[in-house]
């Protein structure tokens, strides 16, 4: 059978295939790559390149129906990547985390808990309103410091709600690259894939990208956004459109009903293009619905005299003086020493001078690079090379010359890797320029220092030029930019001399030094963002002073006034007075690890006493390292609690953790009282001032109901003996939201459980407080803590004679 089709195949070859290897041969001849992509344009150029421009005119005059990935910022793929793997990096360790939240001062605790409030009802599945805050502030008030925390805190909660790991519940973003990388952050264009032209009507993203937001922010609650006075209206309504689409809202509830966190200074300067946030823009009308916190502490312990007096120049009109003192301070920074520092000015014309008097005289063996650009050809359709430059160009960071030398300060210019700290505003020293092996005077590479070393890691470890890499620098290549309106294309290096930068392109940056020139200052605010660049005033040099040149926009203050106030209450909500007796009970979970925290969270409360449950101390340990300031400390740890009769008992002493403490002001007179062994976790304390008997427990999750109820009905009897008032409160890891069995053994005894807001992040009421009184009128309000998933329980006892009286 196969010889038989192999003879009828050989037949048919033979008569419809005559000559076929030579016409294959003839073929390949002509064509070697036997792709014709470009057949068009070589057979009818002329008409190719006239269909070019008009493609080209319909894009410029037609609003996209979607946005280009080379238009967005940061999120182009070039020929060399394939993929892309991002990397979390600011994510903060337990123990950073909350050495972050211990330094912040009152205002940042009280904004920091309510927000930390809205996450636990988010996610124990409370109907809750998504936020709309702006955190404002001067220099030195502790903004970024505040970030850090709530984006700490916030990511710890909500994640808890994600199905992986590595959802992004909480995202932080900034509208620049070196606001994003001063963040460990994203670009608000690279985040939510939104072009360099942003233009209003809103322009919906494709379904191929905005279906890849939507996996990679399907769990997204909270957005955090930086540096907001230099976003305008219309790149709001984009973040809303995009938020919109992602979370597929079908009403126009506002950024898709997520979290939105606006933090930053409206006394800087405004966006490049467009109307600042607090002008009203009646087409957008996002604006309004946000609350307003502002912080007024100083909290950069390096120089706050410097960072008062920039609070005081922040919001100066010009028809108010400055203070005396204040202008004696600047004038004395006006030194006149010839500084290579970073120099600031006003204007680029005044930046292009100085950059170039110190390439003279720094890099004598300057080179000048021409960008090479590029235009469709008119006979071929291709990009080839022009001679000389496009002469109108627009939208790019690219220069048609590019002038410097090694040793020359340089500054990046665009986003090439936020990860990898590689953005815009980024300076350094180029150390080699490398040129190909041909004669092509346009280099290969250029290489630069950058001033902060962990600038570029990711690119230096995949360079092959060593010399430069054990340098530290980083290898710089051209990049390509469309730069006019029919397709011309221009390759140059991303880089222009950074001995001096305009006020504009240093807003965000921070340094140690640097000398600022407030001469042709043109713009409200300029002087101000200027002056506030440099970390102390011992770092600032000051060319040609003059008070005039200091003054902020007025109808900035009005606006802000007219903000709704983001509800912040200190109230802790109970009644107590100075004759009150307060305990404050908490479970501690490691005393000796959290007792910095534990005085932190009180020290504004007047307590009497604190009960503390998990301390985890062992039998002998010096109580040294948990001693609080004004308090006396009694400790019961697990292993003195337990009989070995039982094996369970056997079992939980032979656990770690456990144990309850009590601390007791200094000025009461008071005394721990011997319990008859119950086999509890207890101790009872008798304060005599008050005649008033405290007993505090804890009962481990394995310690069984029925057995630690027979036991706490012993103690319980004991208790009712020896106090006219007694109190039993502690962590009995058992849920009165659902039901409690240890609660109806306690009201048969004649005690009243005072708390009734759950106290866990989980939204348990696991820790009770349980009283029994004829002299007392007692309340309990939970109050929020950080260090712990308990909330702490604050409880007063007011006597009811006194009240009488």
């Amino acid at each position: 059978m196969v010889t038989w089709v192999k003879s009828i195949v050989d037949t048919n070859r033979s008569r419809f295939e005559i000559n076929g290897d030579e016409l294959d041969n003839i073929q390949n001849s002509v064509d070697p790559g036997a792709v014709l992509e470009d057949a068009w344009c070589e057979l009818c150029p002329e008409q190719e390149q006239e269909r070019l421009q008009c493609l080209a005119e319909r894009n410029d005059n037609e609003q996209p129906l979607d946005e280009p990935v080379e238009g967005i910022p940061d999120l182009a793929v070039s020929n060399r990547q394939v993929s892309h793997l991002e990397k979390r990096q600011n994510v903060l360790c337990r123990s950073d985390g909350l050495a972050l939240i211990r330094s912040l001062n009152d205002t940042q605790l009280a904004i920091f808990y309510q927000i930390r409030q809205w996450c636990l009802s988010k996610v124990n599945g409370e109907k809750i309103a998504p936020l709309r805050v702006f955190v404002t502030g001067g220099a030195g008030t502790g903004k970024s410091h505040l970030i850090k925390a709530i984006q700490y805190e916030a990511m710890r909660l909500l994640s808890r709600g994600c199905h992986n790991p590595d959802d992004i519940s909480v995202l932080l973003t900034a509208p620049t690259g070196i606001a994003a990388h001063n963040l460990r952050a994203g670009t608000i264009h690279s985040s939510f894939a939104i072009g360099k032209d942003v233009r209003l009507p809103y322009t919906p993203l494709g379904e191929e990208k905005l279906n890849s937001l939507r996996a990679k922010y399907s769990n997204l609650q909270i957005v955090i956004i930086d540096e907001i006075s230099m976003v305008d209206h219309k790149l709001l309504a984009y973040i809303h459109g995009r938020l919109r689409q992602i979370k597929q809202c079908g009403d126009y509830s506002p950024f898709g009903n997520v979290c939105v966190i606006a933090v930053g200074d409206f006394y800087q300067l405004p966006p490049v293009k467009g109307k600042p946030l607090y002008l009203d823009d009646d087409s957008v009308g996002l604006w309004t619905q946000f609350q307003i916190v502002e912080l007024k502490t100083i909290v950069r312990q390096k120089d706050a005299v410097f960072a008062e007096l920039l609070n005081r120049i922040r919001c100066r009109s010009k028809g108010n003086p400055m203070l005396d003192s204040d202008i004696q301070l600047l004038q004395h920074c006006e030194t006149g020493e010839d500084s290579s520092d970073l120099h600031i000015f006003p204007t680029n014309k005044q930046v292009s001078c100085h950059n170039i008097q110190q390439l003279f005289k720094s890099c004598p063996d300057y080179v000048q690079i021409e960008a090479k650009d590029f235009v469709n050809s008119k006979t071929t359709g291709k990009l080839v090379l022009k001679e000389g430059h496009h002469t109108h160009t627009n939208n790019t960071s690219l220069d048609q010359t590019l002038v410097l030398g090694v040793g020359a300060r340089v500054m990046l210019l665009k986003n090439l890797d936020v990860d990898d700290g590689l953005v815009n505003g980024v300076c350094g020293t180029v150390t080699h320029v490398v040129y190909p092996d041909n004669d092509d005077k346009f280099p290969k590479m250029i290489y630069v220092k950058f001033d902060e070393d962990q600038v570029g890691t990711k690119r230096r470890s995949c360079s092959a030029f060593a010399a430069a890499v054990e340098m530290g620098s980083t290898g710089i290549e051209a990049e390509e930019e469309r730069v006019t309106k029919h397709g011309g294309l221009r390759r140059q290096f991303p880089l222009k001399l950074a001995w001096a930068c305009t006020v504009h392109k240093v807003q965000g940056l921070t340094v140690d030094k640097a000398v600022v020139s407030l001469k042709k200052i043109f713009a409200a605010g300029q002087a101000y963002v200027a002056l506030s660049r440099v970390r102390s005033l011992s770092g600032l040099v000051i060319q040609d002073f003059h008070e005039k040149a200091i003054y902020c926009k007025d109808n900035i203050q009005a606006a802000i006034a007219t903000m709704p106030p983001f509800l912040v209450t200190n109230d802790t909500g109970c009644n107590s007075t100075a004759t009150s007796f307060n305990v404050f009970l908490m479970n501690v979970q490691n005393l000796t690890q959290h007792v910095t925290d534990l005085a932190l969270c009180t020290q504004h409360l007047q307590l009497n006493c604190i009960a503390v449950t998990e301390t985890w101390l062992p039998a002998v340990s010096s109580l040294e390292t948990v001693k609080m300031d004004g308090y006396a400390f009694h400790n019961h740890p697990r292993s003195l609690s337990y009989n070995s009769s039982n094996p369970l008992f056997k079992e939980i002493q032979d656990q770690q953790h456990g144990g309850v403490g009590i601390y007791s002001a200094d000025n009461l007179a008071y005394s721990i009282i011997k319990v008859p062994h119950v086999n509890l976790e207890c101790l009872v304390y008798n304060c005599t001032t008050y005649n008033i008997l405290i007993a505090v427990l804890y009962r481990p999750p394995s310690y069984t109901i029925t057995l630690f109820k027979e036991n706490l009905e012993n103690l319980v009897d004991w208790l009712i003996d020896q106090s006219t008032t007694v109190a039993v409160m502690g962590d009995f890891n058992d849920n009165i939201l659902k039901s409690s069995s240890i609660s109806k053994l306690m009201t048969d005894k004649g005690f009243i459980q005072i708390v009734k807001q759950a106290t866990t992040e989980k939204g348990t009421l696991i820790d009770h407080v349980y009283v029994k009184t004829t002299h007392y009128d007692v309340e309990a309000v939970v109050l929020p803590t950080y260090f712990s998933d308990h909330e702490g329980i604050l409880c007063s006892f007011t006597s009811r004679i006194l009240e009488q009286e």
